[in-house]
């Protein structure tokens, strides 16, 4: 279990930068967050005032949502942003928050059902549970950055953003030998202060999708989603799977907001991305034992993937080490300023650059090999040789 220490050479190494990286995450001053800063040399950071996280707490930028590109407030988002899936009927799965104690019981899960999903981990979680990133990763599934403590990023400072990314990055690298290239911002709270300097860092948002109405396809906070039976009927539904540890929302309610996800499937032109959480043991029984079935067994059928996946992306471009994509990171000309509100708004850039590709991967075996075994070999010789890029 990952609270024992790995035993063996390599594993007393990752152990020793594991601890160290336990020590530095909240000092602004460290050398590799002054050293991630340098990344955003050559890039129009916007000079974007920080919010408080909500709407109403900071009704200037909120007013400004749609110019600022301000997801909390409207759904706003950019050409270069990741919200669906492209073709109708698609499900973008994914889990954030983890890995956890309850991520194994996931995983079994996905194993028995021969399904991949993308997990947007969280780096203090990643320091404390490596062993279970490592199986997500060998199994086949999509890892990519969640920040380090989960904050609303449009809160914090430009330095405090690249700390957050930065050392999540790291951890994960520090674990698995490779860096990804995608992120998912907390909450969705992301504007183009957030969002150029995630881009600049080198990773690319991923959010999920707003449906009909601006029905959002997640598990999570207060939502509006369209009953199908009614169409012209709102219904506020309250936080759901996140919630149902504290009790302030029942197992029932969040079966019954994933048949609406599921409803409002059928409605979009596109696949969709849905939000799930592999944190909790409350979350993880929900997906393993309701919503995933449901999916499953959903007619008309679904198409279930992990993001980059449904993207049509060549698996070794989830990763900055074996990624053939030479048009990213983005040069500064190319972050798009230029709103949508639309479910088929993408990072484009990295689609363009399978460079021969002939589109999605075709399979569990195609995608286990995206540095799949062999990298994860390749990547214990590299950490063995201690190079961690900043």
């Amino acid at each position: 279990m990952d609270k024992s220490p790995p035993t063996g050479a390599f594993f007393s190494l990752l152990r020793l930068q594991i601890d160290s990286i336990h020590l530095t995450p909240l000092n602004l001053d460290s050398d590799e967050v002054q050293e991630w800063m340098k990344e955003l040399d050559g890039f129009n950071i916007p000079d974007i005032n920080v919010t408080d996280g909500t709407c109403a707490g900071s009704p200037q930028a909120a007013a400004n949502a749609a110019n600022n590109g301000w997801w909390t407030c409207g759904g706003y988002t950019r050409s270069t942003d990741v919200v669906a899936c492209p073709d109708k009927l698609t499900w973008g799965m994914s889990f954030d928050d983890g890995p956890g104690l309850y991520t194994p019981k996931l995983l079994d899960f996905l194993d028995e059902k021969d399904l991949l999903a993308t997990f947007f981990t969280v780096g203090s979680r990643v320091i404390e549970f490596p062993n279970t990133l490592r199986d997500e990763y060998i199994k086949g599934h999509e890892i990519s950055v969640h920040t380090w403590s989960h904050p609303y990023l449009t809160t914090l400072t430009n330095e405090q953003i690249v700390a957050e990314l930065g050392w999540t990055r790291k951890a994960i690298q520090t674990v698995l030998g490779v860096t990804p290239v995608t992120m998912r911002p907390p909450y969705g709270d992301i504007d183009d202060r957030v969002r150029a300097i995630s881009l600049a860092m080198g990773m690319v948002p991923i959010i999920w999708t707003r449906g009909p109405q601006n029905n959002q396809f997640d598990t999570n906070g207060e939502q509006e989603f369209v009953v199908p039976a009614v169409s012209a009927c709102l219904i506020l539904v309250s936080s759901l799977d996140w919630k149902i540890p504290s009790g302030t929302v029942t197992g029932n309610q969040s079966v019954q907001m994933f048949e609406y996800i599921l409803g409002n499937a059928t409605e979009i032109d596109t696949g969709f991305i849905v939000l799930e959480h592999d944190l909790f043991q409350q979350t993880v029984d929900i997906a393993v034992g309701y919503t995933l079935n449901l999916a499953l067994n959903f007619t008309p059928q679904l198409t279930l993937e992990p993001i980059g996946t449904c993207q049509g992306w060549p698996a070794s471009n989830m990763y900055l080490e074996t990624t053939t994509n030479t048009t990213f990171p983005y040069p500064d000309s190319d972050i798009s300023t230029e709103v949508s509100t639309t479910n088929s708004a993408r990072a484009t850039a990295i689609t363009q650059a399978s460079q021969g590709s002939s589109g999605k991967s075709s399979g569990a075996l195609e995608r286990f090999s995206m540095p799949g075994m062999s990298l994860v070999l390749a990547g214990l010789s590299v950490l063995a040789g201690g190079l961690l890029v900043a």
